[in-house]
This record gives structure tokens, C-alpha cells and sequence, in this order.
């Protein structure tokens, strides 16, 4: 499951782009391509607090552990984590300096070889129903972010553009739908996306869906290349005109 929430939150698409203002450069209090080393407050090594100055030792062993097919890593450290687990160690943590939302409840930063940031994000998880009683409580609250975004950064509202599309294989007929708003813009002549989200992850065996909600900020060419990396492991992604409830919890699967 968590393999399938990285995989369908990186799905995207360039709608409006304006290349003539810059909106914002900065949300949860982290600007985005600065260096994470100023946004660390603490990190730990199986347990134990280590110096702030040596924290970047844990992101140089978040690099050695990735995928070959990742051009970036996680504040997560997730890869590391996966290590850690199987030495039968305690995970390492770092802490980085957010301004949090009491919205979302999960916070992360994805960073380039030079450990500069190319996404910053929070989300939270809104439900995980049984498919028959699917409620969706969701949209709303997505078209609710979107006016606030809009008003806080001084951002037309009609420069959204809207998305809605399925992830899908050949191994499985549909494993996630995505229903987003995203506005395109440039800062620092580097593109950059202000992206609001819901995402519907249907279980393997169709019986329950998990619902989040995802508020991001990152470059497009950071998009461009876990995209690239998506399709090599065989995924696409199949464009809906209306992805609507039924669509949500329909599958194809077998027909």
C-alpha cells in the first residue's frame, strides 16, 4: 500500500501554466530548492540523538540505499528505514523545521543529489471505507483548500486546472484515482507546481478504498522524472472526463 501511495500521488499533468508571476516559493514554512540543512532540527541514528552538523550523514546513507531507477530521496528516509528494519535497528529519524496545519497530520521533503528541495508536502488521511458504503468526504474539503490556497497566495481561481485519472497496469485493471487542481508557475526560472489532491487507493481485493487529501508544492522536471520511473516498472495513466463516485469504486476487472 505504501508503494501504491507514492506511485499515484506523482501522477500529473501541465493544465495553466503562468510563467509571468510567481505565487509563492514557500509552504509549511520550507521554500522549496533551498537546501534542507536549513529547515533540520534533530536526527537520530538507531535511537540515538547525533549532532545537528553530522545530520547530513543519514541523507548520504538515504542515497546509498535508494533505487537505482530514484533521482531523488526522502526526509522519510524510507530507504534507509527498510535497511534498519532488517539489521534488526531502530529506524533513523530526521526532524525537519515545519510550520504545520492542524489540515494534515504527515509531512515530508523530497531533495536532488544535492540534497536541495525539489517537493514539500503534507497530507492526512481522510477515510478508509468499505467500498460497498463508500462515502466521499473528500471533494469538498479539497474545493474548500483550493479557495483558501487561492486567497492566501493571491491566485485566480481560474488558474487551476483540474485532473482526473486512474492508475492503472496490466496486473491491475485500476489501483488508485487521483482528483486534483494544480496551478503551473515559474520561480526562479525552474517550473514549479502548487498541486491539491484527493487520492482513492483501492485495495488489492476491491473490498475497501483509503482516502487522502494532499496539499504539495514541487518542480516539474521532479515530476517529469518519477513519472519516467513509473512507467518503467509498467504503470500508465488513463485520463477520466468525470471521475465520479461510481467511477471511484468501479472495476473493469475480468470483463
Amino acid at each position: 500500500m505504501k508503494k501504491l501511495l507514492g506511485i499515484v500521488i506523482l501522477g500529473s499533468l501541465i493544465c495553466n501554466i503562468s510563467t509571468a508571476k510567481t505565487y509563492t516559493s514557500e509552504i509549511f514554512g520550507v521554500k522549496i530548492l533551498d537546501n534542507v540543512k536549513n529547515y533540520i532540527e534533530t536526527c537520530e541514528d538507531n535511537g540515538v540523538y547525533i549532532l545537528k552538523e553530522n545530520c547530513e550523514s543519514l541523507l548520504i546513507e538515504e542515497w546509498r540505499n535508494k533505487k537505482k531507477y530514484e533521482n531523488y530521496i526522502n526526509t522519510s528516509l524510507i530507504r534507509s528505514s527498510i535497511k534498519a528494519m532488517k539489521d534488526l535497528k531502530q529506524s533513523p529519524k530526521l526532524n525537519i523545521k515545519f510550520i504545520k496545519n492542524p489540515m494534515f497530520n504527515s509531512y515530508n521533503l523530497s531533495l536532488d543529489k544535492e540534497f536541495n528541495i525539489v517537493q514539500i508536502s503534507g497530507s492526512i488521511e481522510i477515510s478508509d471505507q468499505n467500498i460497498e458504503s463508500f462515502n466521499n468526504k473528500c471533494r469538498k474539503q479539497k474545493k474548500n483548500l483550493r479557495k483558501r490556497v487561492s486567497e492566501i497566495h493571491n491566485i485566480p481561481i481560474t488558474q487551476f486546472g483540474f485532473l482526473n485519472y486512474k492508475i492503472i497496469s496490466d496486473e491491475k485493471p485500476s489501483i488508485g484515482n487521483v482528483d486534483a487542481a494544480e496551478v503551473i508557475y515559474k520561480y526562479k526560472d525552474e517550473p514549479i507546481v502548487l498541486r491539491i489532491s484527493c487520492y482513492y487507493y483501492v485495495y488489492e481485493d476491491y473490498s475497501k478504498i483509503r482516502t487522502i487529501l494532499s496539499y504539495r508544492l514541487y518542480t516539474l522536471e521532479f515530476w517529469k522524472s518519477r513519472m519516467r520511473g513509473l512507467k518503467k516498472r509498467g504503470y500508465i495513466r488513463k485520463d477520466v472526463k468525470n471521475l465520479s463516485d461510481e467511477e471511484i469504486v468501479t472495476t473493469n476487472k475480468g470483463l
